[in-house]
């Protein structure tokens, strides 16, 4: 689902609040010298997987709200990317532990690891042939001027939360 307006937010809220539980994927620029960009994210409940450009500023400020009203744990895979693009948006985390980091959980199983990427560890596990980060990028920036990257985004980040939730 393409978050267009707040009405859908309001929908996003219920379903998070019965489940206590919110999956998380951020797209943007990671860049820790200045401040990074958020440019979409996906969020995914047990009903729905939702996506958000970042340039949608009425949405993005209705999610703001959000996360500031809801006590929801966030899962996923190396959230520290995700807490930090949000922290850098204005949004308010504090309510929102880790309920489950498949990269920290990988590190604890095997700390001698060199990489803890999705993609490698979701292979290993026989689950899934998820395309790593880099060569989705690669393929969306390929991509013609009259695709919408909230489509592909939106799908990869709910393959992405699928597979840490399943990992």
């Amino acid at each position: 689902v393409l978050l267009k307006d707040a009405a859908q937010v309001e929908e996003l809220k219920s379903e998070i609040e019965a489940e206590g539980l919110l999956l998380i994927k951020t797209f943007g620029d990671d860049n820790h010298r200045a401040t990074p960009v958020l440019e979409g994210m996906t969020l995914q409940t047990a009903e729905h997987s939702y996506y958000v450009s970042g340039n949608n500023g009425a949405v993005m400020e209705a999610l703001r709200g959000l996360f500031l009203d809801c006590d929801a744990a966030l899962g996923g895979h190396d959230l520290k990317r995700a807490y930090y693009a949000l922290m850098a948006e204005g949004f308010s985390v504090q309510n929102h532990p880790a309920a489950f980091d498949t990269a920290i959980g990988q590190y604890l199983l095997q700390p001698s690891r060199s990489s803890y990427e999705l993609d490698v560890i979701a292979m290993e596990a026989g689950i899934s042939q998820l395309p790593s980060e880099q060569e989705f990028l690669a393929q969306t920036g390929q991509m013609t001027l009259f695709s919408d990257p909230g489509e592909t985004n939106g799908a990869y980040g709910q393959l992405w939360c699928s597979v840490s939730e399943a990992v």
